[in-house]
Formats: structure tokens, sequence, C-alpha cells
């Protein structure tokens, strides 16, 4: 339904996890007291978003086409063309990595708060939001992972708190992009994935980690103080 990335191919990732984010939230009543990501304040019934990455520009087109799956899905779930679904019950979100350049030379863009803005496209106000301008706090982790900023990303991978195994699925798709699309990220993969299993070393057992390794190989790794005391210990045996 919404427009999708062409070069950013972890943005169904990214919009399949804010869409669940979205469909949580819905119905909240106070949705600061549940630490909502900036700029989702003003949910509603019905949440549309449209997403941008670092490579694909936020302009007045994507707004149409935002617009247009508006008209479309508010159709869809009305019960009739005559009893249509009262335009308050919906909200629309246009998101991307950048600042939107050239949606501001053709429209005002009003400055909210850090990184989030409102913008009247005739007679419907849309809630832009701008990734790599939002501020930090863990609420903010599923912006940050998309902001291409190198320290958000590391931190926001540390914050960002989903399935283990969607975790480290996500994130490591979203460094592989970012090193496809020329970002300086000198965290790579490999880094994730060995932080990753330090940061769950505590989930598996001395005697399965040891399992992995040669006698020798173990020997090899104790100092000779820690070496002598072994051997002590074997001749006490």
């Amino acid at each position: 339904m919404l427009p999708r990335p062409k070069r950013f191919t972890d943005a169904p990732n990214f919009m399949r996890n804010l869409k669940t984010t979205v469909k949580h939230c819905n119905g909240i009543t106070n949705p600061v007291a549940r630490s909502l990501p900036d700029g989702l304040d003003n949910l509603t019934v019905h949440n549309l978003l449209s997403y941008k990455s670092l490579h694909e520009p936020l302009d007045g087109w994507t707004i149409k086409e935002l617009i247009g799956h508006y008209v479309n899905y508010r159709k869809q779930v009305s019960p009739s063309s005559n009893q249509l679904v009262p335009e308050s019950q919906f909200q629309l979100y246009g998101i991307s990595t950048r600042f939107p350049n050239k949606l501001q030379q053709l429209i005002p863009l009003k400055h909210l708060t850090q990184g989030i803005y409102d913008i009247n496209w005739g007679a419907d106000k849309i809630r832009i939001i701008v990734l790599s301008e939002i501020p930090e706090g863990e609420h903010n982790a599923i912006w940050r992972l998309f902001s291409a900023k190198r320290e958000a990303v590391i931190a926001a991978r540390n914050q960002y708190h989903i399935h283990q195994t969607d975790m480290s699925t996500i994130v490591q798709q979203l460094f592989e992009n970012y090193q496809q699309e020329n970002i300086d990220m000198t965290y790579t993969v490999k880094d994730f994935q060995k932080d990753y299993v330090l940061d769950h070393l505590n989930l598996v057992s001395a005697d399965e980690v040891l399992k992995r390794y040669s006698p020798d190989d173990i020997l090899s790794h104790l100092s000779p103080a820690n070496l002598k005391m072994l051997m002590e210990k074997l001749a006490k045996q």
C-alpha cells in the first residue's frame, strides 16, 4: 500500500516494525506516557506512513503518493462511498532519513521540535519526521537505527527492544545496506556479530563454550600464572 524504496532494501523491516509499534499504540489516550517515538504523539485510528531512505527524496511527489494511498484506503475501510470514515480518524506521516530540502522549496515546514515538522498540503496536515535529526532517547531507538549516523545507529542497536533474532537480522542487514550505500560505518557487520555474541554469552554454559575449543587452544590462552595454578591443582589430584 505504501511506496517502497528502490535501493534501501531493509526498508520493509523498518516499515514492518514501525507499523507494529503504531498498531500497539492505536487507541492510547495518553501516548506520551507510553514513551512513543518522537512525532507519534498525534496517532489516531488510522495512521498511514511513507518512508524515504538516504538516497530517496521526500518531495512533493511523495506527498501526492501518500495522499493518493490515503484516499484509496479511506474508501476501503468505509461502509460505502456515501458514508466515509471521518477524516479526523486518519493521520499521515512522511518519514525521511535526511532533511526534505525539495519539499521545503515547495511548502513551508512548521518546526515543532527536533526532527519533527508539520506541513499543510491543501486541507491535509501531514507530520514530517526527519530521522537524522531525532535526539537521543531509548524511545527514539527505532528512528535512530535508520538515521544513517554512525553513533546514533550503534546506540540505537543497544536500545531497540524487539525479539533477539529479529534484532540480529535487522541490524546486520542495516549495516550491510549502509556499506552498500557508501556510508561511513566503521562499526561493521562483524563488529555487530561479535558484540551480539558477547552480550548473550551468559545464556550459554561454560561447558558448552569450552566444547568448541580443543585442549591446546584453551591452554594456549592461559597466562603463565594460571597455567602454573592449574598444574599444581592437577598434581594434587
